[in-house]
């Protein structure tokens, strides 16, 4: 019977044990609609925000560390983007951050870097490249000022409604690894991507299902992203840079039922134990009791295991 107890003990000490406290996670979400004519106007990037601040909630993510930001200028862009990179750095070593830009975007063929372009561009003049905001500028702000968190750097940019008349492309360029870092954009290098979409684009949508499902590490997320988008738009071909040095699970791993902490003993077994417990438990004679042992050896109870909603080291 005390092996039975014991078994009992080691079920409880699994179940009962609270969740270890999740890491700090944050994200910036930029939605840029409201373009002038010349430069193009969108229709979905303010629902797309929305739809991923859900997902996030859904996947842990706190509605208080979640900023939305909606049709920015160049100053108000810049400005959510310090105020982002402030709090990831104050994260300490496990944060997450996740950065999703949704809106029109470019890339300079003269100097081969991709860019945001801001609310408040009037035109797609040779200047628009001095009013717009360098990608890489944000990346490497991140990497050298919050080098403690993992970072989720998503690009729904580079919309087919861009009228670019200047010298970039409507397409963006490869960029670099970065350590501890994930860059996806929407759609493959030098191809553009749909605004198309009653509630959002079709990137938005997939990838906002897929954060909020439970059991998918970083790898499996986007590439499911990849493949449902491409099949739902038959051209659009999501690309992620992945620089992760760790599996990381946005929306944490699925809980086992309780059913399964149970230990399969079948039901004969238990009460042939119980049987023999009941004939030697009264006597006095050590080596009675010894046969019992011998029989049925006492299990050393484990530590008791933490569980939480994200599994194993999340820092990249």
């Amino acid at each position: 019977m005390l092996r039975i107890a014991t078994l009992i003990f080691i079920i409880l000490s699994v179940l009962t044990v609270e969740p270890v406290t999740a890491q700090k996670r944050l994200a910036l979400l930029i939605g840029n609609q409201d373009y002038a004519p010349r430069v193009g106007r969108l229709k979905n990037p303010k629902k797309d925000v929305q739809l991923i601040a859900i997902a996030l909630q859904k996947a842990g993510f706190k509605k208080d560390a979640i900023q939305i930001v909606q049709n920015a200028d160049r100053v108000a862009l810049l400005d959510a983007v310090d105020r982002y990179v402030e709090r990831l750095s104050a994260g300490g070593e496990d944060a997450v951050g996740f950065f999703y830009y949704s809106g029109h975007g470019a890339a300079n063929k003269r100097d081969r870097r991709n860019y945001l372009i801001p609310v408040g561009v009037k035109d797609l003049d040779r200047q628009v490249w001095f009013k717009a905001i360098a990608l890489d500028d944000i990346v490497s702000k991140l990497s050298q000022l919050a080098s403690n968190a993992a970072h989720f750097v998503v690009f729904d940019a580079c919309r087919n409604l861009l009228n670019a008349s200047t010298r970039g492309g409507k397409g963006f360029v490869p960029v670099d690894t970065r350590r501890g870092m994930l860059i996806a954009f929407s759609t493959d290098p030098g191809e553009t991507a749909s605004d198309e979409g009653i509630d959002s684009g079709p990137y938005a949508a997939t990838l906002a299902t897929e954060l909020a499902k439970p059991g998918l590490d970083h790898l499996d997320l986007f590439q499911n992203v990849k493949e449902k988008v491409y099949r739902t738009t038959r051209a659009q071909v999501p690309w992620t840079r992945d620089g992760m040095l760790q599996r990381i699970y946005l929306g944490g791993q699925k809980r086992r039922h309780p059913q399964a902490s149970k230990p399969a003993v079948p039901s004969f077994l238990l009460q042939a134990e119980v049987s023999f417990w009941n004939s030697v438990k009264d006597s006095k004679a050590p080596a009675v009791i010894q046969s019992y042992l011998r029989q049925y050896p006492m299990p050393i109870p484990p530590y008791p295991v933490m569980h939480s909603g994200v599994s194993g080291p999340v820092h990249g």
